[in-house]
């Protein structure tokens, strides 16, 4: 009710969209709940459950799709779809590529607050990456100058090939290892450090954190100077040019960070052994799959 209101609604109309509302925010069973309390997906949910239902000449989202499960997100997406599909305008403020690729006819993108290309999705998400990754395979930043939080400071990101070296050319026959340099002004448990791997369309094919496997697993980290490494595992990748970027975020806190830097790699899909793989095959992965006969009527 005071969100509404806040935005501009009349008392009638949140009462007329009330239930409309609790409905697409999925939180019904804590309407009784005191806000402070919510996680931040709850509190997103509902605030763009609120925004989403006033009926605006011009809707302002930033990153709403951060938070929420799948299904979240594309009720998110089809309610902007559906703003846009009736003459109003969708202003999408995001860091995630496909969604900015599957919502907007127009690109605005802006660096330290000023704007630095404009026009068609596709060239601009293209030119934006490319300018990202110019230094190739491999990133460097002296003691205390790299990407920064109250957690972790980033100091190096390479992208290794099979021989340890950084390599902007892999062949997928062969494993790749991503490495992460930083510092860590504390010895800390509840951060995960990770990257994101991202295809030439700007869409996110694998997200993967230090602490994503057993806890008896995880490598320990300590205060000062840290590299993890985490190996991409041969015969995955299809053909193309793959971007990386850090990421890291504090378990339970709600925050993530994801610097605006990126290495590059051009991948060079192995054929296998059969006469019949060698014409190019669509996909972002193309991993080499068994298949048998399985005997017996079914």
């Amino acid at each position: 009710m005071l969100s509404g209101a806040i935005l501009g609604m009349s008392r009638a109309e949140i009462k007329r969209k009330f239930d409309e509302i609790v409905e697409f925010s999925e939180v019904s069973r804590f309407l009784e709940t005191p806000v402070k309390r919510y996680s931040s997906g709850m509190f997103i949910r509902l605030a763009f459950a609120v925004a989403a239902h006033l009926d605006p000449e011009i809707l302002v989202v930033d990153e709403v799709l951060a938070v929420g499960d799948i299904a979240f997100q594309r009720k998110c997406l089809g309610k902007m779809e559906d703003v846009a599909g009736k003459g109003r305008t969708v202003l999408f403020v995001s860091h995630n590529m496909q969604a900015v690729r599957t919502l907007c006819s127009r690109v605005v993108e802006l660096e330290a607050g000023q704007v630095v290309n404009e026009g068609d999705t596709t060239e601009v998400i293209e030119a934006y990456l490319h300018r990202l990754a110019q230094r190739g395979a491999t990133i460097k930043w002296g003691k205390g100058k790299g990407p920064r939080t109250s957690y972790a400071q980033l100091r190096a990101l390479h992208i290794l090939g099979p021989t340890g070296q950084p390599e902007s050319v892999i062949s997928t026959a062969e494993p790749m290892t991503v490495r992460l340099e930083f510092d860590l002004p504390r010895q800390t448990n509840d951060l995960m450090m990770g990257f994101e791997l991202i295809n030439g369309d700007g869409a996110i094919v694998l997200s993967s954190l230090h602490t994503d496997g057993d806890v008896e697993q995880w490598p320990q980290l300590s205060q000062g100077y840290n590299v993890l490494d985490c190996e991409i595992p041969a015969g995955l990748l299809n053909a193309g040019q793959f971007f990386v970027r850090p990421r890291w975020a504090t378990y339970g806190r709600g925050k993530s960070y994801r610097p605006d830097v990126l290495v590059s790699f051009e991948a060079h899909r192995h054929h296998g052994n059969s006469p019949y793989t060698h014409v190019a095959r669509p996909g972002v992965v193309n991993p080499i799959l068994e298949w048998k006969v399985v005997e017996g009527e079914y």
